[in-house]
């Protein structure tokens, strides 16, 4: 990369933003504890990129992170009054996506099912929607593989789960969607709105609370 044109980096006292917190899973107020800006231009002066390099804080959790945010004369639009801008894209480092938590009792979930779910959770928090789609199919075949069930594809391995009754005839009808979703990422190379990637990762979670988090925890109930 070249160098840049300008490159300033400051140390603040008093400069807060919303952003969104993973601890806190909502928008909070953060503070900006420093924060550099650098200006890239071409070589034939036709295209320039700004970026902010902000190390935030939030002022509820306490918990700091990373933000940067990057603008470029290559993605302008338009107000309802005409006036030109640059859209600006902004991520955030760890990446989250508030109200999308890692789901409580996650701990009670087998090795394998586990790592499955967090690869895919962090996918989706990513917003890698492609891989986000598989990964929601990876944790349906994950649970019919540790529960072994039968069968020589997943579609046969979810009849399976509803013939074991582990899942309800709505449940299965449920999952095949979400494998006709895994299937579209994964062969037809398919994305999906993250408005449906998140419903459709509602569904994963319930269905590892139904196989694995409340069964554990009915063992602490008291017996008749």
């Amino acid at each position: 990369m070249d160098e840049p044109l300008s490159q300033t980096t400051k140390v603040l006292k008093k400069d807060y933003s919303q952003a969104p917190c993973g601890e806190c899973d909502r928008e909070t107020r953060h503070r900006i504890l420093a924060r550099t800006d650098t200006h890239w231009q071409s070589a034939d002066l036709h295209i320039s990129t700004w970026m902010e390099y902000k190390i935030i804080q939030c002022q509820g959790c306490l918990t700091i992170s990373f933000c940067e945010i990057s603008r470029c004369t290559e993605d302008a639009d338009y107000d309802v009054d005409g006036n030109g801008y640059f859209i600006p894209n902004t991520k955030y480092f760890p990446n989250r996506i508030t109200g999308r938590p890692v789901m409580q009792g996650v701990h009670h979930l087998p090795h394998g099912v586990y790592v499955i779910y967090q690869e895919s959770h962090a996918s989706l928090c990513a917003e890698l929607p492609i891989m986000a789609g598989f990964g929601i199919r990876a944790i349906v075949e994950s649970v019919c593989i540790d529960k072994c069930m039968e069968g020589r594809n997943l579609e046969k391995k979810i009849d399976s789960l509803q013939a074991d009754g582990l899942i309800t005839s709505s449940g299965s009808k449920i999952l095949h969607n979400l494998r006709f979703m895994g299937n579209a990422a994964v062969h037809e190379m398919r994305s999906h709105s993250l408005k449906e990637l998140n419903a459709a990762f509602d569904v994963a979670e319930y269905l590892l609370q139904g196989v694995y988090v409340l069964p554990t925890k009915a063992e602490n109930l008291p017996a008749k």
